[in-house]
């Protein structure tokens, strides 16, 4: 059964959608330029319809502490110079005014082939986002792919990010404004957008983590620096900054990067580990205390400082990456003493809770590493049970590459599974059940989600936004807390024509094509967008991760309130293939018919507006 939620859904719906392209939009159409205005959770590629009725609004909800945007789409009608885009003023009846948004050009990117003919776009791609106004400088940002100021010629598009940040001091009501086009400096079209904003806050911690990597070697690259340069010039922290102002945490904060070590300095002394942290504490303090971050909050996971004594035939010890050769060879005296000592030294610093032990990764491709990461993971439980040790991997009741399976299963405090290990409703409870009990589980964005076959949420820039979006209903749905992804700033000139702005595939040597793998930014250089300042540029689909946070955030405060079963998730996603026939875009996971989530993009709006006036409503009383 389909709850009143979700017939209030389908009205909304019938009443203010005429298509997919069409939704929650406002639009005009002049002699020499026709604008929509769109929500979010939808992709503006070149061929979106456009409707013709000025008089059409854009309504939006929004939490205090939380992002709420919108979408511009113009398109020229005959050729046109000089064109601009704006807002208003955003206020209430009283006068009450809402901070100004940043604007963001689309960039679109040419994709000329996708890893699902089905679902996966080719052609050009909207997902670099260049702002209007450079952060740093304050010019207008211009270069290849920047600019406030366009001509277009007949049958050219642009599409526009306005991104709203609503802090905790708004009063809550409905602001009005206007995205506005300008011609020559005057106003030609002024389509109406109105945020009702809610009187309940979200956290500043969220309940979702996103632990993603970004290495401060790739950025020097990317922007052909080196990495002394990139440190102090403050590039390597713009990247930083800009991560977590999308709520997304780095594995390894950059400033102290550093495969080995990550700049601890480890001595072997008579057969005893001394550790020398100063360097590594000046490093990485300020970003798990959060004085580095221009909102004060701290982050959220921490992969300890990798270090593995190995010994040779003479017994000499070297820190060595663990390989199928030296897994017998390792020191368990020395490894047990680092930590001991590791798990003493983040204790004191308040950092034990957010720190992960990550050694083994993707250990089903190779067999010799569930020994190595059993004999491994029995010493760091010895000498350090409250660490946390995660494998890239998913649970498994038989394991035919190590026999006792049930050794292994103990020894892992965080599951870090591929989407299609989630491959039954078997599955998809025992995590459920380990949330239940307090355990915390993530999954994460990986090759496999290239999938030809089948509808998988992802990363990858060529499909629909939803795709992106959907990952807090589903971890929601399966039990996980959180998102994995290796990389965010990939880079390997030894294998293809390494420019992100015109090379969509970022990662080679996969079956399937990989565009935008490994990758969330952009180089702002200064030729792609201008001036003297460089900084990163982000993505629609690091927009869209943040967006599906603050979604489990709403799920998590219902909750906590007892309401969420009010709401018909089942709607969102289902293990039961009986209610797909309720879904307007039903998306299978896997093999079988077991799993499916809803696609429709406006599904996510409808429930933020229901889920807000439920959760003010309780609040009130």
């Amino acid at each position: 059964m389909i709850n009143n939620f979700y017939l209030k859904s389908l009205v909304v719906i019938f009443v203010a959608i005429v298509s997919i392209f069409t939704c929650f939009k406002a639009s005009a159409a002049t002699n020499s330029i026709s604008a929509s205005i769109f929500h979010s959770n939808i992709k503006l590629w070149k061929n979106i319809v456009l409707k013709t009725d000025i008089n059409q609004n854009l309504k939006l909800n929004s939490a205090l502490n939380e992002w709420e945007p919108f979408q511009l789409f113009i398109r020229a009608n005959k050729n046109i110079e000089n064109v601009t885009v704006s807002v208003s003023d955003f206020t209430n009846k009283d006068g009450d005014k809402l901070n100004p948004p940043t604007i963001y050009r689309q960039n679109y990117i040419n994709v000329k082939s996708t890893s699902n003919k089905k679902y996966g776009h080719t052609g050009l791609v909207p997902d670099a986002l260049v702002p209007l106004i450079n952060p740093i400088s304050k010019e207008h940002t211009n270069g290849l792919y920047g600019g406030a100021l366009y001509d277009l010629q007949k049958g050219e598009s642009e599409a526009f990010w306005f991104d709203f940040f609503i802090d905790k001091k708004v009063k809550p009501g409905i602001y009005s404004g206007s995205a506005v086009v300008y011609i020559n400096g005057e106003k030609n079209i002024s389509l109406p957008v109105k945020i009702e904003v809610h009187n309940f806050t979200l956290p500043d911690k969220k309940h979702f983590k996103a632990c993603f990597q970004m290495d401060i070697d790739s950025i020097a690259k990317h922007h052909n620096k080196d990495i002394a340069t990139t440190r102090s010039e403050g590039l390597a922290h713009a990247y930083e900054e800009m991560l977590h102002s999308h709520y997304i945490n780095n594995w390894s904060p950059i400033q102290g990067w550093d495969y080995d070590r990550y700049g601890v300095d480890i001595q072997v002394v008579k057969n005893e580990v001394i550790i020398d942290w100063s360097d590594y504490d000046k490093l990485v303090t300020p970003y798990m205390n959060g004085e580095a971050y221009k909102d004060g909050v701290p982050s959220q996971c921490l992969y300890v400082p990798y270090w593995m004594p190995i010994k040779d035939v003479q017994g000499k010890i070297s820190n060595e990456k663990i390989t199928a050769l030296n897994y017998n060879n390792i020191d368990h005296y020395l490894l047990g003493s680092y930590f001991k000592q590791l798990a003493e030294h983040f204790k004191n610093n308040g950092w034990l809770d957010r720190a992960f032990v990550f050694y083994f990764d993707e250990p089903f491709l190779s067999p010799w590493k569930y020994e190595a990461f059993y004999n491994v993971s029995q010493t760091i439980k010895r000498h350090s049970p409250e660490l946390k040790i995660l494998v890239t991997d998913g649970f498994k009741a038989k394991n035919k590459n190590f026999n006792n399976v049930a050794k292994i299963n103990k020894l892992v405090d965080v599951w870090n599974p591929v989407t299609h290990q989630v491959s039954s409703p078997e599955i998809a409870s025992y995590y459920r059940n380990r949330k239940s009990k307090g355990y915390f589980d993530i999954w994460c964005q990986t090759l496999a989600n290239a999938n030809p076959n089948n509808g998988v949420i992802n990363l990858f820039p060529e499909y629909d936004m939803p795709f992106h979006r959907m990952w807090a209903f589903l971890s929601w749905s399966f039990g996980f807390q959180g998102i994995e992804w290796w990389q965010t700033v990939y880079y390997d000139k030894n294998n293809q024509n390494y420019d992100s702005w015109t090379n969509s595939v970022a990662f080679k040597g996969f079956k399937q094509p990989l565009n935008g793998d490994g990758r969330l930014f952009y180089p702002g250089t200064k030729s792609a967008i201008g001036g003297k300042d460089e900084i990163p540029i982000s993505s629609l689909r690091m927009k869209a991760l943040r967006e599906s946070i603050e979604d489990y955030e709403y799920l998590y405060i219902l909750n906590n309130l007892k309401i969420l079963n009010e709401f018909d998730l089942d709607i969102f996603h289902t293990l039961n293939k009986e209610n797909i026939k309720y879904m307007k875009k039903p998306m299978p996971m896997g093999k079988g018919p077991w799993h499916w989530w809803n696609a429709d993009p406006d599904l996510i709006m409808s429930f933020k507006g229901e889920a807000s006036k439920e959760i003010v409503k309780i609040k009130q009383f």
